[in-house]
């Protein structure tokens, strides 16, 4: 697999974050000061602009409060590159506007705000206190300043104790200004591996609700309550390609398995030129054969080739995948 192709890199800055949401797999906090030095993020993304990765993505923890964030979108909006940004829009105020607004860019530029509900209290619950009206002040502005916003929710198990409604969810964020919603499900690593999981029934729930949206909304995108066609490979890869993972400790290909490590920061030019993806398979299917079953994780590409590869075993708890 040729991962120019895929065109994006994508850099985990900091673990620390103004929020402790209940389910976060990165388990960020904010006592958390450890970050990515800022000479190996430049470095980075230098390399990846002469190996014509035209998208730079950030994330943490939350990026924004990286100490040398405004230095690292100068530098990709200097390069020419497109920079998209996750963000729980707590952060987001005039500077951070008027940095993204101020650079000439080649490339393009899209926000995604953590947005879990449309009802206050639903929000709040796993995201903590006064975090809902900041994440909508935030979308708001930068709706008005003309800069391309995203929300993404996570489903949870509370959703359905506080009747959560996805249609009214997707009317609310359309008439913000968003220009995609994307439904996505708890990863069960970090503070969310005992936690919220959705049963089978729950499941299939919202993936006929999300079918029926999807017929007349096309900005909603979702892959997390598919069932993809069984395959020993990841099939996710080769068709869409999810591009590099950056780490403090090197590269993974998938954001779900960052254990799963292809090579150190020194060896993008290497992974881009090569030829990957067995590798890469290789790995993962020695990855779940060492797991125990309450260690299911990633995209429903892998919960359903673990199933598989274990259904004797595991099969009464089904209802993780």
């Amino acid at each position: 697999m040729n991962l120019v192709n895929n065109n994006f890199l994508a850099i985990t800055l900091t673990k620390k974050c103004n929020l402790r949401c209940n389910y976060c797999f990165e388990e960020a906090n904010p006592n958390n000061d450890g970050v990515f030095q800022i000479e190996k993020v430049m470095n980075l993304i230098r390399e990846a602009k002469s190996l014509n990765i035209r998208w730079i993505a950030l994330s943490g923890g939350e990026p924004l409060l990286y100490p040398y964030i405004y230095e690292l979108i100068n530098e990709i909006a200097g390069l020419g590159l497109s920079l998209f940004i996750e963000s729980n829009g707590i952060a987001i105020n005039e500077r951070f506007i008027r940095e993204i607004k101020s650079r000439i860019w080649q490339g393009k530029v899209q926000i995604r705000i953590s947005l879990d509900s449309n009802v206050r209290l639903n929000h709040e619950k796993d995201r903590g206190v006064n975090s809902f009206l900041p994440a909508i002040k935030s979308i708001q502005n930068l709706v008005r300043y003309g800069i391309n916003v995203s929300v993404n929710k996570v489903y949870r198990s509370n959703d359905f104790a506080y009747k959560f409604n996805l249609k009214d969810y997707v009317e609310f964020c359309l008439q913000l200004g968003v220009n995609r919603i994307e439904i996505s499900r708890i990863v069960p690593l970090g503070r969310a591996q005992e936690r919220d999981k959705l049963s089978l029934e729950q499941v299939q729930y919202v993936r006929r609700l999300l079918e029926e949206l999807k017929k007349h909304r096309k900005s909603i995108l979702s892959n997390d309550f598919y069932m993809l066609k069984y395959s020993q490979n990841c099939s996710r890869l080769q068709k869409i390609g999810w591009g590099l993972y950056a780490y403090p400790y090197g590269f993974s290909l998938c954001p779900m398995q960052p254990e799963i490590r292809i090579g150190d920061l020194s060896s993008m030019n290497k992974i881009i030129e090569g030829n990957i993806l067995n590798v890469f398979n290789e790995m993962r299917k020695a990855a779940f054969r060492n797991l125990p079953y309450k260690m299911i994780f990633g995209c429903s590409e892998c919960r359903e080739y673990f199933y598989k590869a274990n259904k004797d075993s595991i099969l009464k708890y089904c209802e993780s995948f």
